[in-house]
């Protein structure tokens, strides 16, 4: 083992149990999701008249539309805000391609 590889191996392990230990406490790890952007009824109105991914990002762009991290939308980041939307319990439900926002 290389120098140093002893005490590089057990913080490893020293880490590991205290993300254990915090998971144990329910303790939320990670990244916190980020909130649905201001957009998103616009992306859900844009989904609703039957727009696909990629002709939604283009339209928020040419609209200047700020996503949430500040870069440009692409469909990905439009996928990401509709899911959220679906997930979200306090958000309105994001309607299929076609279907008013609001509709059930």
């Amino acid at each position: 083992m290389a120098r140093g590889g002893r005490r590089s191996a057990e913080a490893r392990a020293a880490i590991a149990a205290g993300i254990e230990a915090a998971r144990e406490r329910g303790a939320r790890l990670g990244r916190p999701a980020t909130p649905v952007p201001v957009a998103a009824d616009r992306v859900a109105v844009l989904r609703s008249e039957g727009k696909s991914l990629s002709q939604i990002a283009e339209q928020l762009n040419d609209e200047n539309v700020p996503s949430a991290s500040g870069r440009p939308w692409t469909k990905s980041t439009v996928q990401y805000v509709l899911r959220r939307l679906q997930s979200e319990p306090d958000s309105p439900q994001c309607p299929a391609p076609g279907q008013a926002p609001g509709a059930r």
